[in-house]
């Protein structure tokens, strides 16, 4: 980060690189979650606020001129979806933002994957996977696990999702 810039007031708890690695956005323990530019390392969002700690984020694909991105938090059963435009000289917007969707988790969910197509997103609340569209923002299916899963991932293809639990 860059001296100058202002930044999360309490730990950095989480972070996800956009698909093209210019921009990072971060989740912290201040209930924020900001927009940077990776290589320089400067804040170019005002906070994106939530109610308590942003424990997952994921930039997601498949939006032109524009940057979207899921959060989740602590202790709220909500999954946010931001969309933040780019301006025309490829640099963000300085504004605050409403989340252009808020999908119920059903949970605090603490883990979040986007496909790479963009076209699902899933979330682990303890054992339980859902997996949703990012059309509607509808749920697409629930997988449960045995155990409390603690990494999430979709397979290149879109296709499959993968789980690590401590099995």
């Amino acid at each position: 980060k860059h001296p100058d810039t202002p930044s999360h007031t309490r730990g950095i708890v989480c972070a996800s690189f956009s698909t093209n690695g210019r921009f990072l956005v971060t989740g912290g323990e201040d209930d924020r979650a900001y927009v940077w530019d990776a290589a320089k390392g400067q804040r170019l969002s005002n906070a994106f606020a939530h109610e308590t700690d942003v424990v997952a984020i994921r930039f997601c694909p498949g939006v032109k001129d524009a940057l979207r991105f899921a959060t989740s938090t602590a202790a709220e059963r909500k999954v946010r979806i931001w969309i933040f435009p780019l301006n025309t000289s490829s640099t963000l917007t300085d504004r605050q933002a409403a989340p252009a969707a808020i999908v119920d988790a059903a949970g605090a969910a603490s883990q979040l994957a986007i496909s790479p197509d963009g076209r699902f997103f899933a979330t682990a609340t303890g054992s339980i996977v859902r997996i949703w569209e990012t059309g509607g923002w509808k749920a697409a299916a629930t997988l449960n696990n045995e155990l409390a899963v603690h990494a999430l991932r979709f397979a290149e293809d879109s296709h499959s999702v993968v789980t690590q639990t401590r099995n």
